[in-house]
């Protein structure tokens, strides 16, 4: 995805969102609050993914904090995109329980409408949150309603226990899930057992 190309178009279209998220003043010559709320969105959806979290954390929180205090009418759908987006940062930080919270928050959220393909992508999200903190009764608890949520139609679910997630779970997680404890996974240890 091209997401500096992204970043490229909203910074060249609407420099400066944040100075406008809370404005109430709606005349022509100002740019609407949900057009500042979107430009921010994808904005930190392009952060995130280029693995600028904190830039995508700033964003997607200043978003998150606009709507709570002055919503918008179509509040609720971009509400599903800053959640789902609010989880990825945290996870790439390595910080699972702020990641569990927003996840559980995107899955409120979802659950609130009746947008199939957001639900199912929110309990996929806490399907992988669940994995890399070894909760795997969660996991498939999570997986099993992410696909009977889409009915059949989607599968989001495909990529709960790629690579890069297992790269991001903090080592003492990724020992207990191998079931090996840290004293014989390292490496040069004259004490391993076959």
């Amino acid at each position: 995805m091209d997401f500096e190309g992204a970043l490229n178009i909203c910074e060249s279209s609407f420099p400066h969102p944040e100075n406008s998220v809370l404005s109430t003043e709606l005349s022509s010559s100002r740019t609407l609050p949900e057009e500042a709320r979107i430009s921010l969105i994808v904005k930190g959806s392009a952060q995130s993914a280029s693995g600028n979290c904190d830039v995508a954390l700033e964003y997607l929180l200043t978003v998150r904090n606009a709507m709570d205090l002055q919503m918008v009418i179509i509040d609720w759908y971009w509400r599903m995109q800053v959640q789902s987006n609010l989880t990825e940062p945290w996870l790439a930080k390595g910080d699972l329980t702020q990641a569990r919270i927003e996840g559980e928050r995107f899955l409120e959220v979802t659950l609130a409408t009746a947008e199939r393909t957001w639900q199912a992508l929110a309990w996929g999200t806490n399907a992988r949150i669940a994995i890399l903190d070894a909760d795997l009764d969660r996991a498939g608890d999570c997986i099993a309603k992410a696909l009977s949520t889409d009915g059949g139609f989607l599968a989001p679910v495909g990529r709960l226990a790629s690579s890069r997630d297992r790269r991001r779970a903090p080592p003492s997680r990724q020992q207990e899930r191998v079931g090996r404890s840290p004293s014989r996974t390292q490496p040069g240890n004259d004490s391993q057992t076959g």
